[in-house]
């Protein structure tokens, strides 16, 4: 698995269309004032961190995982060639996780150099904890991959998945409105109220636990059901 994810991360590498979507997010960030004030420069970035997740690299990194892979034939040929569906299942996540890493640690060095030009200077546990967003950031695209791969695999079909990650995002919208109307905690125990509950923890130096709970329900407890569902699938292999 580990020789798959490389030659997955070498190829996808050698694209043009993820240093294209690369560079439009660094570029939408330095096009973006700094503010005067650290701490509503820091708001500013978390603000830009969770916009361009979405627009800039959950989507297009799902597309360059998933989308050639199965136009192409080349998953069903790793499978027939007998790699195990929960292997393939859980490389493909490893993918998406280590490029929207990738990306997010360049906008984190972006980050870093514009507060530099604009004599703005942060205490290193500001510092940290914009790494620390990110990093939160990255585990949050990584349960939507999760969510996503698993209604890929179920369905077969790249636009259901591709879908699946833009309407996840309205998803906590939805339950942040029922939960002020009901006082049931729906938001709070969903992937994004988990992680910035975990966020919030860490910033007061109390442990996150619900930042494993996070991870065990919506990444972990998800990949093994799509195992369960994908290895009944039938497949023209």
């Amino acid at each position: 698995m580990r020789r798959l994810i490389t030659a997955d991360i070498r190829r996808i590498l050698c694209k043009k269309e993820i240093y294209v979507f690369a560079f439009l997010l660094y570029a939408v960030l330095l096009a973006v004032k700094s503010k005067s004030d650290v701490e509503d420069q820091i708001d500013l970035f978390q603000t830009m961190v969770t916009l361009l997740a979405i627009f800039f690299c959950i989507i297009p990194v799902f597309l360059t995982v998933y989308g050639d892979e199965i136009r192409t034939g080349a998953m069903q040929c790793v499978i027939g060639r007998g790699m195990s569906r929960r292997k393939v299942i859980i490389s493909k996540l490893a993918d998406c996780c280590i490029l929207f890493v990738l990306m997010f640690l360049g906008f984190l060095c972006v980050f870093y150099f514009k507060n530099y030009m604009s004599d703005l200077v942060l205490s290193p546990k500001q510092n940290l904890m914009a790494l620390i967003y990110v990093l939160i950031t990255c585990v949050r695209a990584t349960g939507y991959f999760a969510i996503s791969g698993m209604l890929l695999f179920t369905s077969w079909n790249v636009a259901i998945g591709l879908t699946s990650n833009i309407m996840l995002v309205s998803v906590v919208v939805a339950l942040t409105l029922i939960q002020d109307n009901t006082h049931i905690s729906l938001a709070d125990f969903w992937l994004d109220g988990l992680l910035s509950a975990s966020y919030n923890d860490i910033l007061i130096g109390n442990f996150p636990w619900k930042l494993i709970l996070a991870v065990a329900v919506y990444i972990v407890g998800v990949v093994f059901l799509t195992g369960i569902i994908f290895d009944r699938k039938e497949l023209d292999l």
